[in-house]
């Protein structure tokens, strides 16, 4: 069950509605279960795979902090070169065996778990509290799985630990924020998913300047889909009492390339920044240049994503771009040098994130008149455009500027009245749809971002 489609919807509304009536001394115990549920939706071995790797790490860390504090150390590095191995072998197993299928979000479960491991690796002095309850759901709660974020366990313990009392006004704000994602993600992805599919089938025919279109489209497809997913998890967690961070915000507003990286992916790259790239540089700095430190890490970026080249290149090309701007902007200073990065990033993300990305470099260099001021766009093109498509494009980007103003979850500060009157509309309009079968359930989902 995907986020977007209507059984997804009618399981959550079941989790949330059995959520409220239960004892708040059970309802971790239902989050678990709803979790492991919907696992099994998908296959019923991730769940197993999920739930005895919980159990792995559990019961080590249970053992290590049984060990004096001289001796811990050691056996942390074991355990985590394990989940290392552990994430590999899961990364890789495809290239090994093709029938094999790497379940969705194991580099969002396996980050999860590395990076609680480190934490504790990094405090020895503190005594294992977790319960194995807690434990087990942190990584597989199911609202951020799939899309993200990439939580802490520090960050989502501290949230189990409270009494977990079902909240009206945070079930009113969920859905509001569930209500942004899914209609962003409705009403523009298929459309955005048809134009690049367009694009991609003319790739042999235009100039470079083609080139330029076919990325832009490419990254903001990208971004409406893992936005609108990521929007949807955040919406049902607030419902059942939990706060995810946010893991997108505007990536067209960004000032530079540093800035576009502190609103892509925002929780993998502080997860990068905190576990490797700033205690590499404490260590290694002196050794060591941070240029090749900043390129590893967007390397490690890239290998997260996939182990394939074009996702080797994605995180190889946005370090060179950050260490070319970097470089640029100590010598000269000017914020229009700064925009020009950020879309030589928009363009090549658009381009490299896609599996075939080399194949339509190849066709389009290939060109006789490569930088020809003719630019012909291909004519199925014009059958995918609407003014309905230009619209909800001209909604969203009112909406994200809104919220470079206002803040990402600004609609949750309107007045309560307000907030209820949106809901009965978007209650009314989803009924309606349900009615003419507007809704129909997606089987896969969406490209490039969903199946890491």
């Amino acid at each position: 069950m995907i986020y977007s489609s209507v059984p997804f919807l009618f399981f959550s509304a079941f989790v949330i509605l059995v959520f409220a009536f239960l004892k708040s001394d059970y309802r971790k115990y239902w989050l678990l279960l709803s979790s492991l549920a919907w696992l099994i939706s998908w296959q019923w071995t991730w769940a197993v795979l999920f739930f005895s790797i919980s159990l792995f790490n559990f019961l080590s860390l249970s053992l290590i902090f049984k060990k004096n504090i001289t001796q811990r150390n050691g056996f942390f590095s074991l355990l985590l070169v394990l989940n290392l191995l552990f994430f590999a072998y899961l990364k890789s197993a495809t290239l090994l065996n093709l029938s094999f299928k790497t379940p969705y979000g194991i580099s969002f479960f396996m980050f999860m778990h590395i990076g609680h491991i480190i934490d504790l690796w990094r405090n020895p002095e503190h005594e294992f509290k977790d319960s194995f309850v807690d434990f087990s759901l942190f990584p597989v709660f199911f609202p951020e799985l799939i899309g993200g974020p990439i939580m802490r366990g520090k960050d989502f313990f501290q949230q189990l630990k409270k009494e977990n009392l079902f909240s009206f006004e945070n079930c009113l704000d969920g859905l509001l924020i569930f209500s942004v994602g899914f209609c962003k993600y409705f009403f523009l992805s298929k459309s955005l998913i048809s134009l690049n599919s367009v694009f991609v089938a003319a790739s042999a025919r235009i100039n470079a300047f083609y080139l330029i279109a076919l990325g832009l489209s490419g990254t903001l497809q990208a971004y409406v889909d893992f936005s609108s997913y990521c929007d949807m998890g955040r919406g049902i967690a607030r419902c059942l009492g939990i706060s995810l961070p946010v893991n997108f915000t505007p990536f067209y507003f960004a000032k530079n390339p540093n800035d576009y990286w502190q609103r892509w992916n925002i929780t993998l790259g502080t997860w990068i920044r905190d576990y490797i790239s700033f205690p590499a540089m404490l260590k290694f700095g002196r050794k060591i240049h941070p240029n090749w430190i900043l390129l590893f890490s967007f390397l490690l970026v890239g290998l997260w994503h996939g182990l394939t080249f074009n996702w080797i290149f994605f995180g190889l090309f946005n370090g060179l771009i950050i260490i070319g701007y970097n470089h640029f902007n100590k010598k000269k200073k000017n914020k229009w040098s700064g925009f020009f990065f950020v879309f030589c990033i928009t363009v090549g993300n658009g381009i490299f994130q896609r599996i075939n990305s080399f194949r339509i470099l190849d066709h389009i260099f290939r060109q006789p008149k490569l930088w020809s001021a003719h630019f012909a766009l291909p004519s199925p093109l014009f059958g995918e455009l609407s003014s309905s498509l230009f619209l909800f494009l001209l909604l969203l980007f009112c909406y994200d500027y809104t919220i470079e103003k206002r803040g990402v979850d600004w609609p949750v500060n309107l007045q309560k009245q307000l907030k209820v009157l949106l809901l009965v509309i978007l209650l009314i309009s989803f009924i309606a749809g349900l009615n003419f079968n507007i809704f129909l359930e997606d089987i896969t989902l969406p490209p490039a971002y969903f199946r890491i």
